[in-house]
C-alpha cells in the first residue's frame, strides 16, 4: 500500500511517502503556504511524486498532520464555535474544576476564561436529559429549543457547533435527534453509541472512552471542533 503523510507547519509542509509492503520512505519538505495551506500541500505531494517517479493515481492514502491546528488553538485563531448543551450547563466550560495555579487570588488570568474555547453569547442550552448508569432518558430532547439555538447560532455567525449534552458518554439518542436541524458543515459530539449501536448522522462522534465530567468532556469537544472546522475547510478546495 503506498501511502502519503502531510503535516503542514508555520515555515515547512512536510511530506513522507511510505511502502507498506517493501518499508520504503521518501522524504520531501516544501515551504508552506500560509495565505492557502492547501496549495502547499497539493505542491508538495506533486513534487514528491514527479522528483521520485511516482505515479499520482496509485496513491491509496493521504493522511493529514495536526500541527496547523496546534497552531490555530495556540494562535487563538481557530473556526467560530457554536455549543449546545443541556439546559443549567451553559457556562460549565467557564467555571472548569474550580483548580486554579493560585488558589486564593481573584486577580489571576485564568487561561480558559480569559480565552474561551467558545464565547458565551455561542454557547446556547437545550432541555433534556439523561441518567446513569446507563443513560435511561430522564427528560425528552425539545426539538423546538434545538431549531431556534441552530438559527440563532447560524445568523451569529458560526462556523461549526459543538454537542456536548450531560452524560452522553452513556448514551447518544439526543445527539441522532438533533442532527438533522443542524445547518452546520462540521458538527462535533463528545459522547457514546445510542441504545441501538448508532452514531448521530452527520456528526463527527468523539467518543470519551472514559467517563469525563461535564468540564472535561467539553474541553476535549470544543478544540477538536475549532481546529476541525479550519482543516476540512481546507482539505475540501478543488
Amino acid at each position: 500500500m503506498y501511502l502519503i503523510g502531510v503535516d503542514v507547519g508555520g515555515t515547512f509542509t512536510d511530506i513522507v511517502f511510505a511502502d507498506t509492503e517493501s518499508s520504503r520512505t521518501l522524504i520531501h519538505k516544501t515551504p508552506t503556504t500560509k495565505d492557502d495551506p492547501s496549495r502547499g500541500v497539493v505542491a508538495g505531494i506533486s513534487a514528491l511524486c514527479a522528483r521520485f517517479d511516482l505515479p499520482r493515481q496509485a496513491i491509496d492514502h493521504v493522511l493529514h498532520g495536526t500541527t496547523i491546528g496546534t497552531n490555530a488553538v495556540l494562535e487563538y485563531n481557530g473556526a467560530v464555535t457554536g455549543m449546545i448543551t443541556t439546559a443549567g450547563y451553559r457556562d460549565i466550560v467557564h467555571i472548569g474544576r474550580h483548580q486554579r495555579p493560585q488558589h486564593y487570588s481573584i486577580r489571576q488570568e485564568i487561561p480558559w476564561q480569559d480565552r474561551p474555547l467558545v464565547q458565551r453569547r455561542h454557547r446556547l442550552t437545550v432541555a433534556e436529559r439523561l441518567a446513569p448508569p446507563r443513560g435511561e432518558v430522564l427528560a425528552p430532547l425539545d426539538e423546538a429549543a434545538v431549531r431556534e439555538a441552530a438559527r440563532t447560532l447560524r445568523t451569529a455567525g458560526v462556523e461549526a457547533i459543538a454537542i456536548c449534552f450531560l452524560f452522553s458518554y452513556l448514551n447518544c439518542v439526543h445527539q441522532i435527534e438533533m442532527s438533522p436541524f443542524l445547518p452546520f458543515r462540521n458538527v462535533t459530539a463528545v459522547g457514546g453509541r445510542a441504545a441501538g449501536g448508532r452514531g448521530a448522522p452527520g456528526v463527527a462522534q468523539r467518543p470519551t472512552g472514559a467517563r469525563l465530567s461535564g468540564a472535561r468532556n467539553r474541553t476535549t469537544c470544543l478544540p477538536s471542533e475549532r481546529e476541525l472546522a479550519r482543516l476540512v475547510e481546507r482539505l475540501s478546495r478543488p
